[in-house]
């Protein structure tokens, strides 16, 4: 993904992109209270303030929509080069 791309990304309000963090961060909050149940000091050790925030960035950081994923793979297989020697035993057309 070019830098410009993204930019659009993280700037562009009310997309799927953050409504898919806003998901994401509410999921990571479930993960952090089934913790504390099992006796993890999630709501008064300071470490895990902003932890679901964090994390849903994190994966939002990691995994791009397949769109865009798509679109720079063809962008990328596009680019061709000139060969100036063939393989062994290649055919010169």
């Amino acid at each position: 993904m070019t830098p410009r791309a993204a930019l659009k990304l993280q700037d562009s309000p009310g997309t799927a992109r953050e409504e898919a963090g806003e998901l994401l961060e509410g999921a990571y909050r479930q993960v952090l209270s089934a913790l504390g149940m099992l006796g993890y000091p999630v709501t008064t050790d300071g470490n895990f303030t902003e932890t679901a925030a964090r994390a849903a960035r994190a994966m939002l950081e990691m995994v791009h929509p397949v769109d865009e994923i798509e679109d720079e793979l063809r962008e990328m297989l596009g680019c061709t080069f000139a060969a100036r020697f063939a393989a062994p035993g290649a055919r010169l057309l």
